[in-house]
């Protein structure tokens, strides 16, 4: 009966690359393998390419109601600038456009970023009820719901988008109250206001 031995090198080189090919000096005599680098564990922040977007000092003036009468097909509503609110380090921009029993609500949010544009598009559109779809080509990422409440009447829209620019994610949320089947309309919409943000 023969006997088999085998040999097997460790990849010394590969674990001292951080020593540029040269054994630690506290590790010189001793076996074993050098310790393990520290690694660290805090998230790493995202940062865009693009560069900042323009300052945004509110809602009403990045759609006019002529723009919205014409991309809706409504009739041309009125707009009102809802107070700033200043929340977990972010600011939003509120606008509540009504054109008789149809109306969209403009929200813009700008806070630093945190996370990926997808993250921050999904952790808002949570907030609204119905069927959820991923809507490619609209800003970084987009989400849109249909309420689906009312099968005959109308019922509640959403399209929310995101967009990393530089340090901050600007995220845009339609809510809107149209009836029919607007989807295209308020993706018209949404890139209407991404173009001025």
């Amino acid at each position: 009966m023969r006997r088999i031995i085998l040999s097997i090198a460790t990849p010394t080189v590969a674990l001292c690359v951080a020593c540029g090919g040269r054994g630690s000096p506290s590790t010189a005599g001793k076996s074993g393998p050098p310790p393990l680098a520290q690694v660290s564990t805090a998230a790493a922040v995202p940062s865009s390419t693009r560069k900042p977007g323009p300052v945004i000092r509110a809602a009403c003036p990045l759609v006019s109601p002529a723009q919205i009468a014409s991309i809706l097909g409504v009739r041309p509503p009125t707009a009102v600038e809802r107070p700033i609110i200043k929340a977990t380090g972010g600011t939003s921009y509120i606008c509540h456009y009504q054109s008789g029993g149809q109306y969209v609500e403009l929200f813009i949010s700008i806070t630093p970023i945190s996370g990926t544009a997808d993250q921050a598009a999904a952790l808002t559109v949570r907030r609204y009820t119905g069927t959820l779809n991923s809507v490619p080509g609209v800003g970084d990422a987009a989400y849109y719901s249909d309420s689906g409440l009312s099968l005959t009447g109308g019922r509640p829209q959403t399209l929310v988008t995101a967009r990393a620019e530089g340090r901050q994610m600007r995220v845009v949320t339609l809510n809107t109250f149209l009836g029919g089947n607007p989807k295209d309309k308020i993706i018209t919409l949404a890139r209407a206001v991404l173009d001025r943000i």
